[in-house]
């Protein structure tokens, strides 16, 4: 088990598991938009998120794919204020429902409250990480920031199927904000250097220090040279970071 619940104390995991619901959504379901009421905070089971966020000049843009162990919305429903981001499923999705009735009884502890505010604080720590990448100019720096994000920052190798990356380009070239030629070139060039593999639908890292290097700039054998040609604008990337704080 991986993310915020599974690390939360034991009687706070146990009393939320027991006022949860299971719920089932099919691939590119909508579970929530962009103004809508909050309703309660999800937890990713099985399957992918997208996670939207409503970017000033370019409209709604996948910012985040979210997998297993993800928990979201309970900012919005700390503060009862409407959604900020949309959310839907990146493939058929099992999450886990605690609505907004339950959390209020959960909340009124004040231990369960502290857990409750953790989850919004790694929350919006992860959205100033995407903030962060899209500033970056070296695309693969932000490419290789932006998987160390999706697979939690652990090591996913090959010969351990039972954790691959699960992404399809067209999706991690939204979310690094940049084409799916581009994206596809990258990869290509990250394989060959025995970063990672790549197989349908998934990626393997098969070298996780040095995608961490990658991401940091400090990798002996990345091209300086190539840069992208179009950065998101500080005011854009702060944009992203606001408009997401209260819904996360």
């Amino acid at each position: 088990a991986t993310g915020w619940l599974a690390n939360s104390p034991t009687r706070f995991r146990n009393e939320l598991l027991s006022r949860v619901r299971v719920v089932h959504f099919p691939k590119d379901a909508t579970i929530y938009r962009i103004d809508d009421e909050p309703l309660g905070i999800y937890g990713l089971v099985e399957g992918q998120l997208r996670v939207e966020l409503d970017v000033f000049e370019i409209g709604e843009q996948v910012a985040f794919i979210a997998q297993t162990g993800f928990w979201v919305g309970v900012s919005s429903v700390i503060c009862s204020r409407e959604r900020s981001v949309t959310l839907s499923c990146a493939s058929p999705s099992t999450l886990l429902f605690l609505p907004t009735a339950e959390f209020e009884h959960l909340a009124s502890d004040a231990d369960n409250m502290r857990q409750f505010a953790k989850l919004a604080i790694e929350n919006n720590d992860m959205i100033r990480s995407v903030a962060r990448d899209l500033m970056n100019s070296d695309i693969r720096a932000r490419i290789a920031s932006r998987l160390i994000a999706i697979c939690g920052g652990g090591a996913v190798r090959m010969g351990d199927r039972s954790m691959p990356i699960e992404i399809t380009q067209a999706d991690l070239a939204m979310v690094c904000n940049i084409s799916r030629k581009t994206a596809n070139q990258e990869l290509a060039q990250l394989e060959k250097m025995g970063v990672l593999s790549r197989a349908y639908r998934k990626l393997f890292v098969t070298d996780l220090e040095a995608l961490h290097q990658i991401a940091s700039g400090n990798f002996a054998r990345v091209s300086t040279r190539q840069r992208v040609s179009g950065p998101v604008s500080p005011s854009v990337a702060s944009s992203i970071e606001v408009s997401v704080a209260s819904a996360l």
